[in-house]
């Protein structure tokens, strides 16, 4: 048994963590970490795995070094901090019983420290519900500068974070979404949620990194990453979706928004594409190249889908280079491809240029884009038919950058502005039922295309009116074009409106509970204007005497307030009269031979009265000594404490006799009476506060610290 140990854990404001390696205290803690523990392990032997060896440690708010200590003996290098030098005191003398490890303890500030850190000192932090600390003290702006250092100077970090709706005074200092902290970092993912003493609301955990993709069955390190898929789409997902690039591999991640009514499209969207990549993926079209399935999942909160990189270049970007291309070789493997599809009763709903690769060596066009493949014969946006959006797709091929300047999408879809050969095709095309329109008949009749008949001998009024329409639509964006800049302009405003329209949505999240308030105060204001207004209509005749009714009501509760105030005046004035006199007499007993003769009398009664106290108190602490002498003779032996807490509960008094141990005997841990009151609202009347220096902040006393802490006060006086 280590003594000094005992004397430092007795030291501490509140055992928060279990002890490594002292069972004894596991009842006297404030939080169980083994949890926690589980899954941070997992993930340092995942990372540690995909680098070869031990890892270095950073554990920001160590508190008595639980988890540091867990990873140091997995051979981790480990440099706990805190800013309690009792808890660095515990953690060193707990360093101490284990030589072997490579641990380290150190008091400082977090933010300072984070800021101080170079890159590749450590390779994983973790922070484990400290941050909303520093969120109360130095703002969420600043909290979220220091995550995002973190992620840039490390390989991953793993962070647990309060959430708003705790109960507690640092709670309206936090953001509605608590991801707010670590949305500007690349890669970020729910990997558990946590109880804690202080309220029922459990804490979210998550492993953050600027640099890897760290999932349960794939880590490896990525080059780049997007929020969208392409420049050229907008942002379509509403950025619920993550693109990542690396060596080998291309990973989408998508996210599924709990609790947000604008969002739940978009979530039920993304659940959606990403089943259908991967049933696609899993059973593919003949006829269709596919990548290599690397890694796939589907949880509560997200979701993704990592595949290997086919060879090539996305078509848009190879046009974008003003590279020539065989236009029928394109039509052709493009439509085999979408025909294959149909055979199976599967559409492609996104038909752009972004969405197939081409591959020079080879000479071949691929269809990408695995989770637009599905039974719904629909395009994702307009004109939403898959006929017309093909119709698009060769407008885009084949006419000329100035012809389909557009605010989002080209409005290009008639044939008749395009080559005499392919216009004389898509003419065809144009005149079959849709009925029998597939993509086998598009293809019969490309095939077919130098033996069609010329368009213009066929022409009828409605392809005249549908050319002029066009047109019109066409010239009327490029005017608004030429005003405003290039279409590179265009697309950049509205990507930012869209940004714009996800933050106001987002707000709008946030302040829905306040809105419904706002707009229920406003219509019962509403209702009583119509009231009003309805009892002005009725009595228009008496108006002038419903005036001057008004008038005296309003004169007779001036005058009511009036009277009040003078018969308040009239009590202070009685009151001052009172307390005058009262003190006159007071001074006539002091100054009385009575008062002086039984002086002697009143000084004996009150040395009575210490001396007994004296006694009480010399007698309690004798008292207490031995029992804790006692407690600490059952704790040294686990069957000999076994023994006597089965004793205990034999005869119903376990319960009893552990809450006078933790409340009377043992006052380094906050009692269960302190916490459920607190859970319930009440911790005013349960407890008192002290600051905390270091973050402005107030900690817990028990009723018994609260009593130790009157009595150092009264000696510092």
């Amino acid at each position: 048994m280590n003594t000094n140990l005992d004397v430092l854990i007795a030291k501490l404001p509140e055992k928060y963590q279990t002890i490594f390696g002292h069972p004894q205290w596991d009842d006297e803690v404030s939080r169980d970490c083994n949890a926690r523990l589980t899954i941070i392990e997992k993930y340092y032997e995942n990372l540690s795995s995909s680098l070869s060896r031990p890892l270095r440690i950073l554990d920001l708010g160590c508190a008595q070094g639980f988890f540091s200590l867990n990873l140091a003996s997995k051979g981790a290098e480990v440099h706990g901090l805190d800013f309690l030098k009792e808890n660095i005191d515990v953690c060193n003398a707990l360093a101490d019983e284990n030589p072997s490890f490579n641990a380290k303890f150190s008091v400082g500030k977090i933010e300072e420290y984070i800021e101080e850190i170079k890159p590749g000192q450590y390779d994983m932090v973790i922070g484990l519900s400290v941050f909303h600390h520093l969120v109360h003290a130095l703002g969420l702006d600043r909290v979220k500068a220091l995550l995002e250092r973190l992620a840039d100077a490390t390989e991953a970090f793993i962070v647990e974070l309060a959430l708003k709706e705790e109960p507690l005074y640092w709670g309206p200092s936090l953001p509605e979404d608590p991801t707010e902290h670590i949305q500007q970092c690349a890669f970020y993912k729910l990997i558990g949620r946590f109880e804690t003493h202080l309220s029922s609301i459990r804490r979210p955990m998550y492993i953050v990194s600027n640099k890897r993709l760290i999932l349960e069955e794939f880590n490896r390190p990525f080059h780049s990453w997007q929020l969208r898929p392409h420049a050229a789409a907008g942002f379509p997902h509403q950025n619920t979706r993550r693109y990542y690039f690396g060596e080998n591999y291309i990973a989408k991640l998508y996210q599924f928004p709990q609790g947000k009514v604008h969002l739940e499209n978009q979530r039920m969207r993304n659940i959606e594409e990403l089943q259908n990549a991967y049933k696609f993926l899993s059973r593919p079209s003949a006829g269709i190249t596919i990548p290599q399935v690397l890694s796939y999942g589907i949880e509560e909160n997200d979701g993704w889908l990592i595949t290997s990189i086919l060879p090539g270049v996305l078509l848009y970007d190879y046009l974008a280079m003003n590279n020539e291309i065989n236009v029928n070789e394109l039509i052709s493997s493009i439509l085999e491809q979408l025909i294959a599809l149909e055979k199976q009763n599967l559409y492609h709903d996104d038909l752009r240029t972004w969405n197939i690769l081409y591959d020079r060596d080879t000479n071949k066009y691929h269809l990408i884009d695995y989770g637009s493949i599905s039974h719904n014969k629909k395009d994702c946006d307009w004109p939403f038919d898959v006929f017309q959006a093909f119709f698009i797709f060769i407008n885009d091929i084949l006419l000329p950058q100035s012809n389909k300047d557009a605010f989002w999408r080209s409005a290009a879809i008639n044939p008749f502005s395009l080559p005499k050969e392919y216009a004389n095709w898509l003419c065809a095309v144009w005149k079959q039922p849709i009925s029998k329109l597939t993509f086998e008949l598009i293809n019969a009749y490309f095939n077919d295309k130098a033996q069609l008949p010329d368009f213009e001998g066929s022409n009828t009024l409605m392809d005249l009116w549908v050319r002029a329409q066009e047109k019109a639509i066409l010239e009327c964006q490029s005017q608004i074009l030429g005003n405003k800049g290039d279409i590179k302009y265009i697309h950049d405003l509205l990507n930012d409106i869209q940004l714009k329209i996800h933050d106001l949505s987002e707000r709008d999240d946030k302040l829905s509970d306040t809105n419904q308030q706002y707009n229920e105060a406003i219509d019962s204001v509403i209702n009583r204007i119509d009231q009003l207004a309805a009892d002005h209509k009725s009595s228009s005749n008496n108006h002038t005497k419903m005036n001057v009714q008004m008038n005296v009501q309003m004169n007779d509760c001036i005058k009511e307030i009036i009277e009040e105030l003078n018969l308040h005046k009239a009590e202070i004035a009685h009151m001052q009269h009172l307390h005058a006199v009262s003190l006159g007499n007071l001074n006539a007993i002091y100054n009385s031979n009575s008062w002086k003769i039984t002086a002697p009398l009143r000084n004996a009664k009150s040395f009575s009265s210490r001396a007994k106290g004296f006694l009480m108190r010399k007698s309690k602490s004798a008292i207490k000594k031995s029992l804790l002498k006692g407690a600490a003779w059952v704790k040294r032996d686990n069957k000999r404490k076994a023994l006597i807490i089965k004793a205990l509960k034999a005869i119903g008094i376990f319960e009893r006799s552990r809450l006078f141990y933790l409340t009377r005997l043992n006052t380094s841990v906050i009692n269960e009476q302190i916490i459920n009151e607190m859970n319930q609202g009440q911790r005013n009347n349960a407890s008192i506060s002290i600051h905390n220096d270091a973050y402005n902040e107030p900690i817990l006393l028990s009723p018994h610290g609260k009593k130790i802490l009157m009595m150092l006060k009264k000696d510092a006086k």
